[in-house]
């Protein structure tokens, strides 16, 4: 799988090139190395240099082969180091590389005749996912819908914190052998107005909402999953904007096939929520990419310029936050396929 990642990679490069893989994401994309602290440069014949501080060689060299490893007392140091044992007078990077390492390369003296062009090449690699990549997503969001509807019934009673929730699904992750993707975000009654809420004290109420969103990581990949729980005496505003999310997310999901622009997908879910008298309160975009980061390419925004294309895994998330009463926001994850999508 790894080999043949790398093979794509350098076949977009030419002899005098390399690709610097400098973002941890991209570094486990093109290894699958377990740990981080380490750079990836690869070149046109797909050979690989991995560049290393002196603390993490050795645990390089032990998991990759030190014939593989160059190492140095800085980032800067390592990474010329590797250009020059690979032969190469061209370094491609991500446009999202660390501009202190950027900086630092370039002051450098051995990189006089070293040039940095930024590529997104690696970026559109890691959109379409692989067969292996889909089924480990899948997984990991049929551990999350697990976890949130285990929690949803046995859980959200009178008087629980969100505190208390957030960590109940931490430890669940921590049962099944991985970790959280990222801070679950647990908020009840007009705290869950704010999409990016952080648990706190607040308890649960009689008639609250509940929102919950949290995601799954294991073996390198992350899943994201948001519900929202209506409780007790339901308002005919609240059941409104439920029934209005549910069907911008229908009507997203409905959308979505290869060749479909990303943003048609946003107005599928917007032109719903607008019409429906809540447009205003819809102040985020419809999904974004996931994989090995939570939020990756391509975004299903209104401004956005991209196309879905066949085996990319997307997030369709349309939510109406009621500002100082309550918010509602579904989240589901698809696959693109060429007529139509999967939820998984």
């Amino acid at each position: 799988m790894f080999h043949l990642r790398i093979k794509k990679l350098s076949s977009a490069l030419d002899d005098n090139s390399a690709y610097l893989a400098a973002l941890s994401q991209d570094v486990f994309y093109l290894t699958g190395a377990p740990f981080d602290g380490f750079f990836a440069l690869v070149n046109r014949c797909g050979n690989i240099i991995l560049a290393a501080g002196r603390m993490t060689a050795r645990q390089v060299g032990d998991y990759f082969g030190d014939k593989k490893v160059v190492s140095g007392d800085s980032p800067a140091e390592t990474v010329l180091a590797a250009a020059r044992k690979l032969g190469v007078r061209r370094l491609f990077l991500s446009p999202s590389a660390p501009t202190g390492l950027l900086r630092e390369i370039k002051k450098a003296p051995a990189s006089l005749n070293l040039r940095l062009l930024e590529s997104d090449d690696l970026v559109r690699l890691r959109e379409i996912k692989e067969k292996e990549e889909i089924a480990i997503i899948g997984e990991n969001q049929r551990i999350t819908r697990r976890a949130v509807a285990a929690l949803g019934r046995m859980v959200l009673k009178k008087g629980v914190s969100e505190r208390e929730v957030r960590r109940r699904i931490i430890e669940y992750f921590l049962r099944m052998d991985g970790d959280p993707a990222f801070d679950p975000i647990v908020a009840f009654g007009k705290n869950s107005a704010v999409p990016h809420h952080v648990a706190g004290p607040s308890r649960l109420k009689d008639s609250d909402v509940a929102m919950i969103d949290a995601g799954f990581r294991r073996k390198g990949y992350a899943s994201d999953l948001t519900r929202t729980y209506l409780l007790g005496r339901i308002s005919p505003l609240k059941k409104t904007v439920f029934e209005t999310v549910k069907a911008a997310r229908k009507s997203a999901i409905s959308s979505i096939r290869a060749g479909v622009a990303c943003a048609a997908v946003d107005a599928a879910a917007r032109r719903i929520i607008t019409k429906r008298g809540f447009g205003g309160d819809f102040i985020h975009g419809t999904g974004h990419g996931l994989g090995i980061e939570v939020h990756e390419s391509p975004s299903l925004v209104e401004k956005s310029r991209g196309t879905l294309l066949n085996r990319m895994v997307v997030t369709v998330e349309p939510g109406v936050y009621i500002r100082g009463e309550f918010g509602v926001r579904i989240e589901d994850v698809v696959v693109v396929e060429k007529k139509g999508c999967e939820v998984l």
